[in-house]
């Protein structure tokens, strides 16, 4: 048996990554209790995450030279009736320090874990001057509040859990205005794809990498110490859209009658992805319809509930999610959506419009008020769009094969972006 053991482990995508590699059925297995787990495992090889990576030092019989320059284990692989530790981690913090991180650079670290032991060893090899910052600092550490004080810091790492799904809304307090040197924003988090920490950063316009590529090249480190084999590079590009497949949510945006609803059912089918209807989960809420709710309230009052509800639904993964129409008019909202999820734009094409049976729509009625509608949300729904779909057919088989090859499309992109990020 090879598998992950460890808490909360329903976002992992660790069994994703082992079995794109191999045909294998790689278990994750939840525990509150390392020892009473470990005495029922019969097992060939395990990964190890949080809150573990230090405890099960107390199985290992070997260790590997990466689990003694850092005092953590992620990876354990029975061999001849001994467990042989590794840390696969600090061969992925290794690599992304390489290829992103010039020697001599000024670190700040986050956190004071197991994860940040493996940064600050592979960092302090790399010449790097190191400091860590920590809410329980310990010694040669400082507390978070101090960090606004140093202002020759180059790259910030998060290496805590601070933002994981599904606390979206979680980030650490970093006072960017203050950090005048900062070149770019490390999250160890991937889970969501963006943090609200990457996401902050963002906004001053730094560079950013989140934690994905960490999880890729230690699962191809750990894979090929399960299998006593040497890994290829070029699988982490499968990996990484694998990860981005299983994980990222996909939100249809467009204007009413446009097919998001029907197109998303069948996205979610195709993809194994629960089906949100928000306009179903509203009405669900709240027992009645919206274009009742709407007369009764208002449109201001509607968009507040529907924000509240579609926030909600948010803050999930995979799963394909069909909101309002009008939900581009909250910028909130919106954002929210972008940081775990492919925003698709269903582009309703006018030749259309004169087909539609136009019904139960509270802003809609006849083709010149959808006209008026895509007039004054066009653009929105362009800015937010990470994919757009043209439908000018209702050819159902074509617009579905459209809409896959554009998501492996983006993904590429997201691949070649993450390249492009690296120091020349």
């Amino acid at each position: 048996m090879i598998g992950l053991i460890g808490k909360n482990l329903h976002y992992s995508l660790s069994k994703v990554l082992h079995e794109t590699l191999r045909p294998i059925d790689y278990q994750l297995i939840e525990s509150d209790d390392l020892a009473t787990t470990m005495a029922s495992l019969k097992y060939t090889g395990l990964n190890i995450t949080n809150p573990y990576k230090k405890a099960i030092l107390a199985f290992a019989d070997v260790l590997d030279e990466s689990v003694k320059s850092t005092g953590v284990s992620n990876t354990l692989v029975k061999r001849s009736g001994l467990n042989f530790a590794y840390n696969t981690d600090y061969h992925a913090v290794q690599k992304i320090i390489a290829d992103y991180i010039p020697k001599s650079s000024v670190c700040a670290l986050l956190g004071n874990g197991a994860t940040s032991d493996s940064y600050r060893v592979a960092l302090i090899e790399h010449n790097c001057n190191v400091l860590v910052f920590a809410r329980h600092p310990k010694e040669n550490q400082m507390p978070l509040s101090e960090l606004m004080h140093y202002q020759t810091i180059e790259y910030l790492i998060n290496t805590t859990p601070v933002g994981t799904y599904p606390n979206f809304d979680d980030s650490l307090d970093v006072p960017f205005e203050s950090l005048k040197n900062l070149k770019m924003v490390m999250d160890v988090v991937y889970n969501p794809y963006k943090t609200s920490l990457i996401v902050a950063a963002e906004k001053h316009n730094i560079k950013t990498l989140n934690g994905m590529l960490m999880l890729i090249y230690q699962a191809l480190q750990s894979n090929a110490l399960f299998y006593n084999a040497q890994y290829d590079e070029r699988s982490a590009l499968s990996l990484f859209k694998a990860a981005l497949k299983k994980q990222l949510n996909l939100v249809l945006i467009g204007l009413p009658f446009s097919g998001k609803t029907h197109y998303g059912r069948l996205m979610g089918n195709r993809l194994n992805k629960r089906f949100i209807d928000l306009d179903k989960v509203f009405e669900s809420h709240y027992n009645t319809t919206i274009s009742e709710y709407f007369a009764k309230v208002g449109e201001t009052d509607f968009r507040a509930a529907e924000a509240t509800l579609a926030t909600e639904m948010a803050q999930t993964m995979s799963v394909v999610i069909s909101p309002g129409g009008g939900i581009v008019l909250n910028d909130m909202v919106m954002r929210r959506f972008k940081q775990n999820s492919v925003v698709i734009y269903i582009d309703l094409d006018e030749d259309l419009y004169p087909s539609i049976h136009y019904h139960s729509r509270p802003l809609v009625k006849t083709p010149e008020d959808l006209k008026k509608l895509k007039e004054a949300r066009h653009q929105r729904y362009l800015y937010y769009a990470d994919i757009v779909i043209k439908k000018h057919t209702y050819e159902e088989q074509k617009l579905i094969e459209e809409l896959e090859v554009k998501l492996d499309d983006y993904f590429n992109h997201q691949w070649a972006l993450l390249k492009s990020l690296r120091r020349t």
